[in-house]
């Protein structure tokens, strides 16, 4: 596994954030007393809240079950960044958790980001029900330092990339899942040993180098590694 740290936007690196991308905040919600059909929550005990927010059908992430309450309050923010592209489809669904079932609070559905949702704020949203709102949170995204390759497999002559993220040094530099790192900034991986060699990549991180590599296809090539940050995103 090579390390990725959490690191400054304004440290100078050179790399900008990917469009569309954000740290999202799942604040809190209002709940209007009755449900929909006018019946009381949960008997009367209040409603056992969650929110599921879905991009393009799948649920990405959940708020944990606040209970007995019209008035939840989770600050739960997304485990990572989140691309919300404006062609991909958005779901907020609010829900009453009861046992196997739910009963829902509200949805609000939109293609991307809800227009009134300004970065550096917190926006309260309408949803479907009449008094049911949701408040989130948008921020810009947050930087990693590292070169962007997760997980390698060491080989004798070089490290098979297994995981790496998109968003990244590698990934800008056209480094892809099946690619062999044979040479690290003109020294042989083979020379190295694989935990040097490991440990020498993850040492480029924030100032750049060269690596030598076979690619899936059998094609050898140099890429360098710029700089930048990576963006790990959802």
């Amino acid at each position: 596994m090579i390390s990725l740290n959490p690191a400054s936007a304004d440290d100078g690196a050179s790399s900008a954030a990917p469009p569309d991308v954000w740290r999202l905040t799942i604040v809190a919600a209002a709940v209007p007393p009755e449900q929909r059909s006018g019946l009381p929550w949960d008997d009367g005990d209040g409603p056992d809240v969650y929110v599921r927010v879905l991009r393009g059908g799948t649920e990405i992430f959940r708020t944990p079950v606040l209970d007995n309450t019209t008035a939840p309050v989770w600050n739960a923010q997304l485990p990572t960044n989140v691309s919300l592209a404006h062609a991909s489809e958005l779901r907020f669904e609010v829900y009453d958790s009861d046992g196997i079932s739910r009963d829902p609070v509200g949805i609000l559905q939109s293609n991307g980001l809800p227009d009134t949702a300004l970065p550096g704020s917190e926006t309260t949203l309408p949803l479907d029900s009449p008094g049911a709102t949701l408040r989130i949170k948008v921020e810009p995204p947050r930087p990693h330092r590292g070169v962007g390759i997760r997980t390698v497999e060491e080989r004798s002559d070089g490290l098979l990339v297994i995981e790496m993220e998109q968003f990244s040094p590698a990934g800008r530099a056209g480094i892809a899942v099946g690619d062999r790192i044979l040479k690290i900034a003109g020294r042989s991986v083979a020379d190295l040993g694989g935990p040097a060699a490991s440990s020498a990549l993850s040492q480029l991180a924030g100032r750049g180098g060269a690596l030598t590599i076979l690619t899936s296809d059998g094609d050898t090539r140099e890429v360098q590694l710029d700089q930048g940050f990576t963006w790990l995103v959802l």
